[in-house]
Formats: C-alpha cells, structure tokens, sequence
C-alpha cells in the first residue's frame, strides 16, 4: 500500500509540475519602454588628467556597447594605433608601445548600442605625464541651422602665413554645440562639414557646410567662447559634361550635377550665330550664389534642325510684388511695351538674362497681366503670335499684419540683414540698415524666427557662408532665441540682437 501510494504522489508531483510550467510559459513578457537612448560614458580612468606612458585607458558606460561600432570611433591624438579591447560596457584601450606625453582621448558619437542608438555628445579628455603640461587655450561655440539626427564634423586648422594648416577635427553634439581643447597660442580657422571631414576644400563644394565668421586668436591660454557657425547649402562648381545647339543662339549644355542649363551663345562670325558643321568652342562662366568662375573650355560641331518655334514661357514666379518670367529660350524684344495692366498702361520691366524678363509690381495693379507677346521674338526670327494673360494673385488688403521694431548692437563696418521667418508657413521677410535700427512696418501675424547677419552679398536675401581657398570668412551670424509673436495691428518692440 504504501509502495503504490509512493507511486502515485510522483506521478501527481509530475502532472502538477507540468501544469505549472505549462500556466508559466503562457504569453509573453511586456518588457519595458524601447530604449531609444544613446549611450552615455559614466567614468573613464585614470580620472584625473596625469597617467604613466604605459597606462590602460577604461571607458565605461551605461549599457552594453555594440563592438562593431568601437573601431573607428575611438582616436588618440587622431590617431587608432593602439590596442583595444570591448568587453560588454567597457572599452579598454593599450599603448602599442607607450602613450605620448600629451595624449588627446576622443570619443565619437557614432558609438551605438545594440538598438543603433549614438551618443548625443562626443567626448574630449586630454591626458598628459608629469614631464609636460597641457595648452590651456580652448575654442567653443555653436553650429547654427543643424539637421537633426545628422552628425557634423568641425576641423580646425592654425594659420600660418594666411595659408590654413590641418590640426584635428572634433564632432559637435547632438544640439550643434561644440569644444576644442589643448589649443595653443596663435591664429585659427575653424571649417564645419555636415558628415564626414576629409578635405574641406573638395567637401565644402558637395556637403552642407560653415565657416568661422569671425577672427580666432588664442592669446595667453585663454579659453575663446562664442564661435557661432551658420550651416549652409554646398557651394558646387560644376563643368560642362556634354552639349548641343536648339539653334543658332541657344546652346544646352548638360553639368556634372546632371542638369542641363540652356546658355545664350554668339559666336564671332559675321551674322553672330552658328551653322550646321560649324565648331562650337564653348568657354561660358558660371555662378553659385557667392561666386561666378569658368567651367573651362568644351567644343562641339553644330547639328540642328531649323528652328521654326516661337519662344514658350516656361514658367513664372510671383513673389510678393516681384515678377519673374523663363522663356524656353533666348528672347529679343522687339518693343519696350512688353507687360500691360487691365487699363493698358505699361508696366516697367527688366531683362535680367536673355531667358528672363522681370518686372516690379504694386498694390494698384489689377489681378490680370497682359503680355504684348507679338514683340517678343527669339534669334531666328520666331515670333509669338497672341496676347499672353498671367493671372496675379489680388492682394488681400484684409489681411492683417502687424509691425516689429528693434535695435542692433554691432560694432561693425558692414550694413545689417536682418530675416523674419514665418514659423508655419516658412515664408520669409528681409530688411536690412546700416545705422543699428530696422523696422518691419506690415508683417502677417503669426509666430517668426528672427536671425541677423552681416550684409556681405548684394542680395538681402542671401548669407554669406564664406569660401575656403582663396579664404573668405562668413558672415557673422545672430539668430534670436525666442519665437517672436506677432499680431493684428501690435507693435512689437524692445528687441535687441547682440553681435
């Protein structure tokens, strides 16, 4: 009996078991929120700055780091010539023979954890022996109109007979904030590119990119804060890659960035325009917005259909009271009277290029455009042969505006951009003065980002990011800190921009 009883308390023990792991295993666990956290360093030893010239370095952080992210993220004075070992949160690094008196630890924030989360700020430490000290001069600033998610690299160079030499390069953090340490006296350049610094000279023409706006000189140690840098759009120089003639006068040239760009041609035989078989040598200039240069030489043979094509307009921009009208090819005009209004008075206009025709309007004019195309013709001859209407926008003279006023404090020598732009809409409004107040009198209400900048291009409308070689620094750079709230028929005042 008892045998039997034994017996059947194990094999209950069994069922009881089984049931109990079953009911375990059901569902599956919650877990906790997704970390979207980067990872963070919580202690690096030595903690203090003085080490042996055959001491391990240990970075710790707050979680498991990925080891396929450590390589190359990890420099000592610029340089991964050490050994270096990952061990779950902690990195290790070892000289390969001894460490160097001065030695600058940096830490890039592309090291990630294992759900591809970065850091949010690089990490500088410099160590040095007991036999040297350290530079005390330091160089920190900001980078303005950042990406976010995008990691920004900023080199800096001394100079050296107005020539720039390569230093180190650095990262800022998540915010755009940046530091530089160990920097001795003298003079500097400071270059930022939005990816990855190779050789400023070639990225600068591909990349987002800033220049420093202002002089940087380290005197005495001291430690220089401030260094605002504007990030702006590449400045690209492109070249000719391939090319064709429409007709005698218009030539399509394609470009390196795959464009093709119409450019009005004249060639120096008698009747100024080229014929079938003829040699095009083609040597046009170029522009980006700071500068014009030569794409350089590029020669064709001439192989075009008669062209019996009136000109077509290609398209027009109203902006504000500006006027914008492309042609699809080089235009002559045959009369001044070219635009007319509803009342038939003329309208003044400009030709900024042979392609493009501009003209200033005003509150006056009606919502209609007449364009006396019968005295538009191209270079053989082709005429339109019917009035044109382009419909303009009426303006709302309900629309309610308000005005801003303010003050500048700049010690400069240079007129001063200022730029309203419209939070929502992105809609921008410009002035600029040169005795240190502006005024906006008839801005639409709404919330705006206020930003100044010295005027060093002609156009309000264009900042001056600066060119590397020959060297030109950008244009010093003010954004304000706060949504400027502007309503119906307010005043806002009392708002200062401090260079």
């Amino acid at each position: 009996m008892n045998k039997l009883y034994t017996k059947m308390k194990f094999y209950i023990l069994i069922i009881l078991s089984v049931f109990w792991l079953r009911c375990a295993s059901q569902g599956s666990p919650t877990g906790g929120p997704i970390d979207e956290s980067g990872p963070t360093v919580i202690s690096i030893e030595p903690e203090d700055s003085s080490f042996n010239r055959n001491q391990s370095i240990i970075i710790t952080f707050n979680e498991y780091i990925d080891q396929s992210s450590v390589g190359s993220s990890i420099t000592v004075n610029g340089s991964n010539k050490f050994d270096i070992k990952v061990r779950y949160n902690k990195i290790i690094i070892s000289p390969i023979d001894q460490w160097k008196d001065i030695n600058e630890l940096y830490i890039s924030r592309n090291i990630r954890d294992y759900q591809n989360n970065l850091m949010d700020y690089p990490i500088s430490k410099i160590f040095n022996t007991d036999k040297v000290d350290r530079h005390k001069g330091e160089i920190s600033g900001e980078l303005i109109n950042i990406m976010d998610n995008n990691i920004y690299e900023i080199g800096l160079y001394s100079v050296i007979n107005n020539q720039s030499e390569f230093i180190k390069k650095i990262e800022a953090d998540k915010s755009g904030t940046f530091r530089f340490l160990n920097i001795a006296d003298g003079g500097y350049r400071i270059s930022a590119i939005e990816g990855k610094l190779i050789d400023f000279q070639y990225d600068y023409r591909n990349y987002r990119y800033g220049i420093n706006s202002k002089e940087i000189n380290i005197v005495n140690g001291q430690k220089l804060d401030g260094v605002n840098i504007m990030i702006s759009d590449p400045l690209p120089k492109l070249n000719i890659v391939s090319g064709y003639l429409l007709n005698g006068n218009h030539a399509v040239l394609k470009l390196s960035d795959g464009q093709e760009q119409s450019f009005f041609v004249e060639s120096d035989k008698s009747d100024k325009k080229y014929i079938n078989g003829d040699i095009v040598r083609l040597a046009p200039d170029y522009y980006n917005r700071l500068e014009s240069y030569s794409m350089g030489e590029y020669e064709f043979i001439a192989n075009y259909n008669t062209d019996t094509l009136a000109p077509s307009i290609d398209g027009m921009i109203l902006d504000q009271d500006k006027l914008d009208i492309y042609f699809s090819e080089p235009i002559l005009l045959l009369s001044n009277k070219v635009l007319l209004d509803n009342n038939k008075n003329h309208i003044n206009h400009t030709m900024i290029d042979p392609f493009i025709l501009t003209a200033k309007l005003n509150p006056n004019d009606t919502s209609n455009i007449y364009i006396n195309s019968s005295v538009i013709s191209d270079y053989e001859n082709n005429k339109i042969d019917s009035i044109l209407t382009v419909d303009v926008p009426a303006f709302d003279i309900n629309k309610k505006f308000g005005s801003l006023k303010g003050k500048i404090n700049y010690n400069g020598t240079m007129d001063v951009v200022i730029k309203l732009t419209n939070h929502d809409t992105k809609k921008e409004y410009f002035t600029s003065t040169n005795d240190r107040n502006f005024l906006f009198s008839k801005v639409p209400q709404g919330k705006y980002l206020l930003e100044s900048y010295e005027k060093k291009h002609f156009l309000n409308e264009t900042y001056y990011s600066g060119v590397w070689n020959p060297f030109e620094k950008a244009a010093q750079v003010i954004r304000y800190p706060d949504l400027i709230d502007i309503r119906a028929h307010w005043e806002v005042e009392g708002i200062e921009i401090n260079f």
